[in-house]
């Protein structure tokens, strides 16, 4: 859809310049006029407008243009007759495509953005992207400074809002089958797992994490939980700190953390951020966990309740919990161990933990099977009312001290549109 609308900027920006100029303006101009049109878009759904982007493309297209693609397609046409010769104008593309490839990665390195302001209404998008409209307009044309008046909520904008002193917001999101969730205190920010990684154009850290934060007007976090190696849960950690700046990194598994340096994740191990305490349940000081049951569990508790975060711990880990921190380990809400997968929820652990609300974080239709159904029944037996994320989207709760835990908020069903209605799926509750 990009591309498109890239495509309808350049017909319009074309459409009324002639002779000479219709040159400069595809050389220089262009980008400037493909830069804003794109702008409302990058900005409402990936919170960020790149400021390198036009230089990039004003050396990317000719490349492309002039040199790698014809340079392709001849060498793909010659070898089909001389494969010898054919070979050398391929091996010109790739070799340049790398020169392109390293160009992209420094620049990279110079993370040059404009952030999107939190949480603009309907109508204030509408006046934006009306006043993008109009300032691509030909000169002469009227409106085009109205247009300019038009882009003042991107300025003039209330800033996002916050916890109370004392309040948490915890959500969790919808990253697919992995996990991702955000605490939120008054002035601190607490990112636990960073989704997976689906392939080198897409993860969760970037693709999701990333937006999320800064449409709550989050731009840096304070710390980095890791429950354990897995892709699923860490996948997308060089696409978090890529564009988010993270002050410090914890880890059931620091060893298989590449991206960055973290520190293991032990019991014991606890802070308070605006009257909100933090504790770290497991792994237990000099327990030698590997796999899922290294996985760091987190405590997050004030006035009115707590979270009982505990990444993909399995049976074991869940008696070496009940056996050292039963009295801590009652919860209000809980984010179900592995996905509510069968190796962990035993008996034992449901009853202890007995929460009123159980969040499974699994893909839509996994290939897993997750959430198993006895689980989700073991649960729902002790009283605890599940909700999956592939049913519900991010689910959020905001723990007041004032007004008690408020939620759940359901995204999917705050959000409603007939393109993610799921008339015959049952499983869980809502």
């Amino acid at each position: 859809w990009l591309s498109f609308m890239a495509v309808a900027v350049i017909c319009i920006a074309v459409s009324y310049r002639t002779g000479q100029r219709r040159i400069l303006y595809s050389w220089v101009g262009m980008q400037w006029f493909i830069g804003l049109g794109l702008a409302p878009a990058l900005l409402i759904w990936q919170q960020q407008v790149p400021l390198a982007a036009p230089l990039v493309n004003m050396l990317a297209v000719p490349l492309f243009s002039l040199l790698i693609i014809p340079l392709a397609l001849s060498g793909t046409l010659v070898s089909l007759i001389w494969p010898i010769v054919g070979y050398i104008p391929l091996v010109a593309a790739d070799w340049l495509l790398d020169i392109f490839r390293t160009m992209l990665a420094l620049v990279a390195k110079f993370p040059l953005h404009v952030n999107a302001p939190p949480a603009l209404s309907f109508v204030e998008w509408t006046f934006v992207v009306v006043g993008i409209i109009l300032l691509l307009l030909p000169r002469g044309v009227p409106g085009r400074v109205p247009g300019l008046i038009l882009l003042l909520p991107l300025v003039l904008h209330a800033p996002a809002s916050t916890p109370r002193p004392g309040e948490f917001l915890f959500t969790l999101l919808d990253v697919g089958q992995g996990m991702a969730a955000v605490v939120q205190t008054q002035g601190h920010t607490l990112v636990y797992d960073a989704g997976p990684a689906y392939s080198q154009d897409f993860d969760a850290g970037s693709d999701i994490l990333v937006p999320f934060l800064l449409r709550r007007g989050i731009t840096r976090v304070e710390r980095l939980i890791l429950s354990n190696g897995d892709n699923d849960h860490q996948g997308g950690v060089a696409g978090l700190i890529g564009k988010i700046r993270v002050d410090g990194v914890l880890s059931g598994e620091a060893w298989r953390v590449t991206e960055t340096t973290a520190s293991a994740c032990t019991m014991g191990m606890s802070w308070i951020w605006d009257g909100v305490k933090f504790s770290i349940l497991h792994p237990g000081p000099g327990e030698s966990w590997r796999g899922n049951n290294a996985s760091c569990v987190l405590q997050v508790e004030n006035a009115a309740g707590s979270v009982l975060i505990t990444g993909d711990i399995e049976s074991a880990a869940e008696q070496r919990l009940v056996d050292c921190c039963r009295g801590a380990l009652k919860a209000s809400v809980i984010t179900i161990p592995h996905h509510a997968s069968a190796t962990s929820s035993t008996e034992q652990f449901v009853r202890t933990v007995d929460p009123e609300f159980a969040l499974a974080s699994t893909g839509f239709l996994n290939r897993y099977g997750f959430p198993r159904a006895h689980i989700v029944e073991r649960w729902e037996a002790q009283g605890a009312r599940v909700l999956d994320t592939a049913l519900s989207g991010a689910i959020a709760f905001v723990f007041s001290p004032v007004h008690g835990i408020v939620g759940p908020n359901n995204h999917r069903f705050r959000a409603r549109r007939y393109w993610t209605h799921l008339p015959e799926m049952n499983r869980g509750s809502y």
